[in-house]
């Protein structure tokens, strides 16, 4: 009923290591986690339900955004909205809890809500990106992800959907400098460093582009 519910498999393993099913508590003991299972009680849903505040509801929207209730989500940052509509956090959230749910254009209109109130924050410039991207608005999706990286130049998606986007827009010469900063950052990303030779084959550096792969090789 709980397949996320992983805490379950330890005393599952014990009981099986009782009965002397060694292979099958092996096997549970192998599949154990952190993961508490959660049991419905009526009651106490019926007391959450006369609380209020941003924060009730910004905890009960995040809890069902972690486990993929995006509707439930969708539905406490709405609260949330309404009890703070000048958070931009609460724009925030529901937008991504929208997108989830498919619906690209109201995402965007709670992201530039967000961004109207705070545009600091390189999350938020991040999924603006990735909202102007579906809608195939190139040039806006690309300035948004350079935002996101003046704000924070460690951002690994940031560079990498920038260069993504730049080698569609046949700028291979900026991606192949987005590439080689995602591989800085993160040496293990194996696309990331084959793309990176591919934006040098398609500027003519070849010489390099096969010193890179030799590398990657080595290093992967």
């Amino acid at each position: 009923m709980q397949p996320q519910a992983n805490s379950i498999h330890y005393p599952l393993s014990m009981a099986y290591r009782q009965l002397g099913d060694l292979e099958k508590a092996r096997e549970h003991l192998q599949k154990r986690g952190s993961e508490q299972p959660s049991f419905p009680d009526p009651l106490t849903e019926k007391i959450r339900e006369l609380k209020t505040g941003k924060q009730f509801f910004w905890s009960q929207g995040t809890v069902a955004l972690s486990e993929g209730r995006f509707a439930e989500a969708a539905e406490a940052f709405r609260k949330m909205v309404a009890a703070d509509p000048a958070e931009p956090i609460a724009h925030m959230d529901l937008g991504t809890a929208l997108l989830q749910l498919g619906d690209v254009n109201g995402a965007l209109t709670e992201y530039q809500e967000a961004l109207r109130l705070s545009s600091g924050n390189p999350r938020l410039q991040y999924n603006l990106g990735l909202v102007y991207t579906l809608q195939k608005a190139h040039p806006q999706a690309l300035e948004h992800y350079q935002a996101a990286i003046e704000l924070d130049p460690g951002f690994e998606k940031a560079h990498f959907n920038a260069a993504n986007l730049l080698m569609r827009l046949q700028n291979q010469g900026q991606a192949e400098r987005h590439y080689a900063r995602v591989v800085e950052l993160n040496p293990s990303d194996a696309f990331a460093r084959f793309m990176q030779a591919m934006a040098l084959v398609r500027l003519g550096r070849y010489p390099a582009a096969r010193s890179l792969l030799e590398e990657s090789r080595r290093a992967l």
